[in-house]
């Protein structure tokens, strides 16, 4: 057979529009997270990757979505598609992938939703199913396959030009517009662009909803009349009413049939049961969801991006003293934004609507939507949180408060003791310096916190003078200091870090010596591209135990390291080495105590990364209420971003 020589392109193409969450909304099944095996596969491996795929689909009750793109043959006159790995031979059955027992294998697997399958080689046709083989299965009949085939039986399919017509209509989309496009109404289209095959679409739904599709309408994008139901609120709605002791099928009916099928559901169940509470509320909650990704796309939509999304689930992680989930990092858009919120936030004291309403406002009030418009006001009667829009207001004008308004306490002077015989506190408003306070002390920790707590009051009563809330305090210090002080935990009737957010600094930018005065150009140049940058990695970790610090010092001025800086292994001499990193970059984080900063520990890093530094703060709330370790809790970090840089430039000039 001849070669194809857009395999890898062409596979790479229709990869991409399947993961895209606008539009094939697919998720990789295979290790690691991958999506597509390429190049010289063996027949084995392609056995082994299919079966991971379809116990990933089984297990979260999802549809599988499989696409075949190479060579296939019939052996003979049998009707039966093999699909050609990197030893296969023309008619050899033992040396091919039997795609028919692939994908009853598959479509018969329990859990899973359903199959979809894209087959583009060759005689594809002959994937065509044995109807009584499905209706025999250990399912009984009860499965779900759709299948798009390039050629008929014995018929050549040309160059991949199935798929590549796939791609371009999915990045399209079609008309006239529906929210979805299923293998049947793709086939019609297909059908049209390439006359020279016989492409067909079979399905075969048992007693099941026919509700498959490959991709959602790019036409629809904005316009979909009752919104995208996504994997995090069909999966809560799945386990949910399994805890419930529904069966599987009943299950899958209701999560296919989405927002009714659960009103029908509820309806159906005894009064009083636990069931039918569960899913009542589950209802509730889908509606709430719905409605709110509506609002979104109409009201907000060209508005929305990524960054916008991350801050506004921030600070509702923040407003309601809740640390940010480990899988933030897989929350791509508008849709698992909010079900994360209504679905994954919400608890008996914590209620949907109240976390909802603060979302929405948060991002209303950073792009200027005013939350006065009938739109808002009319989405907030839809959900029934009247009551809750009103307080988030309140809520939101206090915290704006805290926003504008801080306090900033230094302990630079130390004259080469190890604590300072004199505290620094400046009150800032807007980014400018409203007060400035020396606070005497005894040149040791527990002076320095004496002082720490005498400038909260005194900046706690400026706040009530004026009428706004203190919330944050910058705490800068040298790194003699920075390296072993937990000032969050001072008391203040609390532990400090309960009642504000506690941001560390380096002091040493406040008024550094002339020969260190190349430090700020370069901090700023390095937040600049972290900033811009859409790297995955913005952060350099070294080891302390592999390198000798003259060897580091000369990787440091060769400019080896341009992002912030991450140390894996708290050193003896840390002090020494924060002093020397913080030259270097704004962002320097390292393990508490002796600890290590371990794999896992540096993928958080990675993952957080937008939401830092009021991550740590978080983190660290979490871990005293609950004695409960949470990666981000057994990090520090010192954070001189801009507005650090520009309090010191205005301080000291």
């Amino acid at each position: 057979m001849g070669k194809l020589d857009r395999l890898e392109t062409v596979a790479s193409q229709l990869r991409d529009a399947l993961l895209d969450p606008a539009l094939g909304s697919c998720e990789g099944a295979l290790a690691d997270g991958e999506a597509m095996l390429s190049g010289n596969i063996a027949v084995e491996d392609m056995w082994v990757a299919l079966k991971e795929a379809t116990d990933h689909a089984a297990k979260n009750g999802a549809v599988l979505m499989v696409a075949l793109l190479g060579h296939g043959f019939i052996p003979g006159q049998s009707p039966h598609l093999y699909f050609m790995g990197a030893e296969s031979v023309e008619g050899h059955r033992g040396m091919a992938l039997d795609v028919n027992q692939m994908l009853l294998e598959a479509v018969d697997t329990n859990g899973i939703s359903g199959v979809v399958a894209i087959i583009d080689t060759c005689t594809a046709a002959g994937a065509l199913p044995n109807l009584q083989e499905l209706a025999a299965g250990s399912r009984g009949g009860r499965v779900n396959l759709h299948l798009l085939l390039s050629s008929a039986l014995e018929e050549e399919a040309h160059d991949l030009r199935m798929s590549r017509e796939i791609v371009d209509i999915i990045r399209e989309g079609m008309r006239p517009p529906g929210d979805v496009l299923s293998a049947q109404q793709l086939m019609g289209e297909l059908t049209k662009r390439i006359p020279s095959q016989r492409i067909t679409a079979n399905q075969f739904s048992g007693d099941y909803p026919d509700n498959l599709w490959v991709s959602r309408n790019r036409l629809m994008a904005v316009h979909r009349p009752r919104g995208v139901v996504g994997s995090i609120a069909l999966k809560s709605i799945r386990d949910a009413l399994g805890k419930e002791g529904l069966d599987d099928q009943r299950i899958n009916e209701v999560a296919a049939g989405q927002l009714d099928a659960l009103d029908g559901l509820a309806a159906s169940l005894p009064n009083g049961s636990a069931a039918k509470t569960r899913a009542e509320q589950l209802a509730r909650k889908l509606h709430i969801a719905l409605s709110t990704v509506r609002f979104l796309r109409a009201q907000l939509g060209p508005a929305l991006s990524t960054v916008r999304l991350r801050r506004a689930l921030a600070s509702v992680h923040r407003l309601s003293g809740i640390p940010l989930p480990t899988m933030v990092e897989r929350l791509e858009d508008e849709v698992d934004f909010t079900e994360h919120i209504v679905f994954g936030m919400a608890g008996p004291r914590r209620s949907s609507r109240l976390q909802i309403v603060r979302f929405v406002a948060v991002l209303a009030s950073e792009i200027g939507f005013s939350l006065d418009e009938p739109a808002y006001i009319h989405w907030a009667l839809d959900i029934g949180a009247t009551v809750e829009t009103n307080d988030v207001v309140a809520e939101l004008a206090t915290d704006s408060s805290g926003q504008r308004f801080r306090l900033v306490v230094s302990l630079h002077e130390t004259f080469g003791a190890d604590w300072p015989g004199v505290v620094h506190a400046w009150v800032v408003l807007d980014g400018r310096e409203v007060d400035h306070q020396l606070f005497d002390t005894a040149p040791s920790q527990a002076g320095a916190e004496t002082a720490l707590l005498e400038a909260v009051n005194w900046a706690e009563q400026h706040a009530s003078n004026i009428g706004l809330y203190l919330r944050r305090i910058d705490i800068a210090a040298p790194a003699m200091i920075l390296a072993a002080w937990r000032p969050e935990e001072v008391h203040y009737g609390t532990k400090l870090g309960v009642t504000y957010d506690i941001v560390w600094r380096w002091s040493m930018r406040i008024n550094p010596p002339l020969s260190m005065k190349w430090m700020e150009p370069r901090a700023r140049k390095i937040l600049e591209a972290l900033s811009a940058s859409d790297t995955t990695d913005p952060i350099d970790w070294i080891s302390t135990a592999n390198q000798s610090t003259p060897k580091l010092v000369d990787q440091l001025q060769s400019g080896a390291f341009r992002k912030a800086i991450g140390v894996t292994d708290n050193a003896v001499n840390m002090a020494e080495l924060l002093h020397l990193l913080l030259q270097y970059s704004p962002i320097v984080v390292w393990p508490i105590h002796g600890g290590k900063a371990e794999e896992s520990h540096r993928n958080l890093v990675k993952d957080y990364w937008q939401y830092m530094p009021g991550a740590f703060m978080l983190a660290y709330r979490e871990h005293w209420r609950h004695n409960k370790a949470h990666g981000i809790s057994e990090l520090r970090g010192v954070w001189d971003d801009v507005e650090w840089l520009d309090f010191c430039r205005l301080t000291h000039g």
